[in-house]
């Protein structure tokens, strides 16, 4: 989709593509659906709460969730669902979660909404290891990992 913006604000739009949600990549939906999804799709849910205040959360929008191999793995693995903190879910989210620190990411169990996870510094290679890391360890939402023997948990 192009849109036809006449040229005025464009130092201003650039700055807002920049920073700007990955739209393409998340969940359009509260944090309900995106669960209902995950146990749907058999993927982990991925959890962005954004702080408009705080430079390293506009950052993730610009540098992690913008590069193509962090949206390929979120593709394939995850539902990707990103809120900003002062939104009503938003302010759910914080306080079932007691969430204290930005920027923040989180994976969940979609199906018990347990944490997994959670990260707060993050750029395009931390993010990656990180990923893989916990991929490596908790394998696909369905549980066929062959690695893994029954667990108590």
């Amino acid at each position: 989709g192009s849109s036809g913006s006449s040229g005025i604000d464009k130092k201003l739009t650039t700055l807002a593509d920049l920073f700007r949600p990955p739209i393409d990549l998340m969940h359009k939906g509260s944090f309900e659906t995106a669960k209902e999804c995950g146990q749907m799709q058999n993927k982990w849910l991925m959890i962005n709460i954004q702080n408009v205040q705080d430079f390293a959360c506009q950052c993730l929008n610009r540098d992690v969730w913008s590069n193509e191999a962090v949206k390929n793995i979120i593709r394939e693995h995850f539902i990707f669902w990103q809120v900003y903190h002062d939104s009503e879910e938003g302010q759910r989210y914080i306080q079932f979660y007691k969430l204290g620190d930005f920027p923040y990411v989180s994976i969940l169990d979609p199906r018990t909404g347990q944490k997994l996870v959670e990260w707060h510094q993050l750029d395009v290679s931390s993010f990656l290891d990180q990923v893989t890391g916990f991929l490596g360890e908790h394998g696909q939402l369905d549980g066929l990992s062959s690695s893994s023997g029954p667990s108590s948990g």
